[in-house]
């Protein structure tokens, strides 16, 4: 009888015990250390046949659930919780080609996925910045974009048209008084527009219309981001006028 060493494949853990209790058909045995079983055949152990090791045969079925892995006559003691590169856990050849195959192929999904948000966030941020840059052509071409871009705080005009923001002033004019309102239309598009009338109404505090009138445009078009000035005013205004409104409208409708 001699004393052999056998490891854990899972944990590593080596332990000694005899060759008679591995015997020569070989024993399953379980890991006092992480419950791991295993079989260990007779080769490893390098022992011949006995009467009494032919008695522990035919337990592979059946793993040794006591703390020392093989038999309660010969207890196996660890050697070392850490394992040993020789003894040790060894992984064959094609399970370390497997897994080596498992880990290039998770980790080409992962790139690929990868590869494929970093398209997605670049082709939607070409568009965001080609809608941005493009805008008042795109409005120019369907109108009822002016709605989407002005609903998220983007400055563009419906027709490519644009009054800026009048001024307004008030004087007396052989003692009455007479708002003076100046502004300009400018053609925000790249192609010449017709100039419609525009509009201007004053307003009391609570937005309610007091007088309106319309300004016939000195050139009935401007060309691509031409500007044109105007002037215009009404004499006598209401005492409770508060604001001036203006609007491009294409006929006296207000359409």
């Amino acid at each position: 009888m001699s004393d052999v060493v056998i490891a854990c494949p899972e944990c590593g853990t080596r332990y000694k015990t005899s060759s008679k209790a591995i015997g020569d058909n070989g024993r399953t045995v379980r890991c006092a250390r992480c419950a791991e079983t295993w079989f260990v055949p007779a080769s490893s152990a390098g022992v011949a046949a006995t009467a009494d090791q032919l008695a522990l045969k035919d337990l592979e079925s059946s793993p040794i659930d006591a703390p020392a892995p093989i038999g309660a006559a010969t207890p196996i003691r660890p050697v070392s919780a850490e394992p040993d590169p020789e003894i040790g856990r060894v992984k064959s050849a094609d399970v370390l080609l497997r897994d080596r195959q498992d880990a290039e192929k998770l980790a080409g999904r992962r790139r690929t996925i990868r590869l494929i948000w970093i398209i997605t966030a670049l082709i939607a941020l070409a568009a965001i910045v080609t809608a941005y840059l493009n805008r008042q052509a795109i409005v120019n071409r369907i109108p009822q974009a002016a709605t989407l871009y002005q609903g998220i705080g983007i400055d563009v005009y419906a027709g490519g048209l644009d009054i800026a923001p009048p001024t307004a002033k008030t004087a007396l004019v052989d003692g009455v008084a007479v708002v003076t309102v100046s502004s300009e239309v400018r053609n925000l598009s790249d192609v010449p527009l017709s100039v419609p009338l525009i509009e201007l109404s004053l307003h009391d505090a609570d937005g309610v219309s007091l007088a309106q009138w319309y300004v016939e445009p000195e050139r009935a078009e401007l060309g691509a981001r031409e500007f044109m000035e105007f002037t215009s005013a009404y004499s006598d205004p209401p005492e409770q006028t508060q604001s001036l409104r203006y609007r491009l409208v294409a006929d006296l409708d207000g359409s």
